[in-house]
């Protein structure tokens, strides 16, 4: 079964990166990684969105989509 995390502003804070830690049952590299963000074109200048998917790079995940 996957799951789903949704927050309002990705991984940006400690407290966020946290729970997701505890939330995950299984080895990081085992894991993907899509960050869904809004339907503007600018989507790719979010910066919620750009560190989320810098933050989980560095845990290790394999990023899908943003």
């Amino acid at each position: 079964m996957s799951s789903l995390l949704l927050t309002s502003c990705g991984f940006y804070t400690e407290d966020i990166k946290n729970q997701f830690l505890d939330f995950i049952d299984k080895d990081i590299s085992q894991l993907k990684v899509s960050i869904i963000t809004t339907a503007s074109p600018m989507k790719e200048n979010n910066r919620y969105a750009q560190r989320a998917m810098q933050i989980s790079r560095t845990w290790g995940f394999s990023i899908l989509s943003l």
